[in-house]
């Protein structure tokens, strides 16, 4: 590994990937509803990770990467992502002003990404020397298969993007976008390619317009295209105008709730825990132990935790009814069971 680092050169075995399509939803005659699970070289991933070490002390050094981007960065999360801008959209609903917010969606980012632009971001701010020539042989000359059962497609050459199930490829896209906040005066919040702008509609509504006006450029620019018919707006607030925001001539629809990493965020900022219910009894069978319960319900349950906390009692009914049917498919008493037996830790 220190001679490849030193030569700048990998083995061509550490570029070659084995694709998996694994099917989400929808005609399954269409590849477009599958997604792609890489399985990658290991030596490969191990010399990445001392690539993004030594990249990760530059680029805090030098104050690269936004605050308001929280993915894949250290002490970062989800959870540290919709803390950020929630704290101030309930805020400003509790002083009852609106916000207005843009939520974005990238067609394919990571898969968009050249490696051509991506080297010279790098360049730009100040990567230079062994580190830029290993990342320059990292990107090129990349080869895939796609497997399906035990049948394998022809070897081809992946002719754009960031590699992904990689180590080093998440981390190349935040220095790839790293520059994009700088284009946006209104305020914003990133995990990775997820990119949400929100300001209040009565003061600042142009000036939101201008920032999508300026993102959309800067998309063009660098050939990260806007998948516009996925790009939505949620009006928050009582009083909230509704305003119309357009990105390429193309009028934003507007929501009444989104999906926003994991949490279902309404234009009440209420917190339905519905999703949280279906997706918990999906796991759920009366066949389920402790040990499913912990590792495929609760950490459903307690996802953000520190962010949401149902309003209606309606919706803490839902919540503790999936406790005390979990409860009574671990002890194996499937009709009864005392209060004080489903409160009791599992």
């Amino acid at each position: 590994m220190t001679i490849s680092f030193e030569k700048s050169k990998l083995p061509l075995i550490w570029k070659k990937s084995s694709v998996t399509p694994i099917f989400k939803k929808g005609d399954k005659l269409n590849p477009l509803n599958y997604r792609p699970i890489s399985l990658l070289s290991v030596p490969s991933k191990v010399m990445e990770a001392k690539v993004v070490d030594e990249m990760t002390n530059f680029l805090t050094k030098h104050a690269i990467i936004p605050r308001e981007q929280h993915g894949f960065v250290a002490g970062r999360s989800t959870t540290t992502n919709l803390l950020h801008y929630l704290n101030d959209w309930t805020r400003a609903y509790d002083l009852k002003i609106p916000n207005d917010v843009i939520y974005l969606d990238f067609a394919k980012a990571l898969d968009r990404v050249t490696a051509r632009r991506l080297i010279y971001k790098l360049e730009y701010i100040g990567v230079r020397g062994n580190l830029l020539f290993w990342i320059r042989d990292y990107l090129s000359r990349r080869t895939f298969t796609v497997r399906v059962g035990a049948a394998f497609s022809t070897e081809r050459l992946v002719i754009s993007g960031v590699p992904q199930g990689s180590v080093l490829g998440p981390f190349l896209f935040l220095v790839f976008v790293s520059d994009l906040a700088h284009h946006i005066k209104s305020r914003k919040s990133f995990y990775a390619d997820d990119t949400k702008l929100y300001a209040n509609p009565f003061t600042d509504s142009y000036v939101l317009q201008q920032d999508l006006n300026a993102l959309n450029q800067w998309c063009g620019d660098w050939l990260l295209p806007l998948n516009v018919e996925k790009c939505v707006m949620l009006h928050i607030g009582t009083n909230n105008p509704s305003t119309q925001y357009f990105i390429d001539g193309r009028v934003l629809s507007a929501v009444s709730s989104h999906m926003d990493l994991g949490l279902i965020v309404t234009s009440d900022l209420t917190w339905s825990l519905i999703y949280l219910l279906r997706k918990s009894f999906v796991h759920l069978s009366f066949a389920s132990s402790i040990t499913l319960y912990k590792s495929c319900v609760r950490p459903i349950l307690e996802y953000a935790g520190a962010v949401w906390c149902p309003v209606f009692v309606r919706d803490k009914n839902i919540l503790e009814s999936v406790q005390r049917r979990a409860a009574r498919m671990c002890s194996g008493n499937f009709r009864h069971l005392t209060k004080k037996g489903w409160q009791e830790p599992i």
